[in-house]
């Protein structure tokens, strides 16, 4: 059987119908693979790209590893995610050039710094020095 699949523009009441009368598998299935990127991930890659861009402390290079942990922390669960890694790469050249210089070259051999902290330097230092 051949269905035809017309473009319609929906009002959000006649879209939330709709998804409300979808099975709970099928909705949870639309989320996690079409919608969860955009809902979650994308406002902490942004918000990560725009700090990385306008600290005035990172332009300068005077900052301490205690004064960004909570953005090493916060670059620690973006990495862990494929498609944030991917979005920050094509929207910032600096962060591509530190995560495959220290994460895909495996250029980290300092057992005194974590992967982690060793890539936000890099990032930093590929985008500032």
């Amino acid at each position: 059987m051949y269905v035809k699949i017309h473009k319609v523009k929906m009002s959000f009441e006649i879209a939330k119908n709709i998804i409300a009368k979808l099975p709970l598998d099928v909705t949870k299935y639309m989320y996690d693979n079409y919608l969860k990127f955009d809902a979650e991930k994308k406002p902490l890659c942004d918000s990560f790209l725009e700090w990385l861009n306008t600290d005035v402390h990172l332009r300068r290079l005077k900052f301490s590893i205690n004064g960004i942990k909570d953005k090493i922390e916060q670059l620690a669960l973006l990495l862990k995610c494929p498609d944030c890694v991917s979005y920050l790469c094509e929207k910032d050249t600096s962060f591509c050039s530190g995560y495959e210089y220290v994460i895909i070259d495996k250029k980290h051999e300092n057992k005194n710094i974590s992967r982690v902290e060793f890539c936000m330097f890099c990032i930093i230092m590929f985008k500032y020095h």
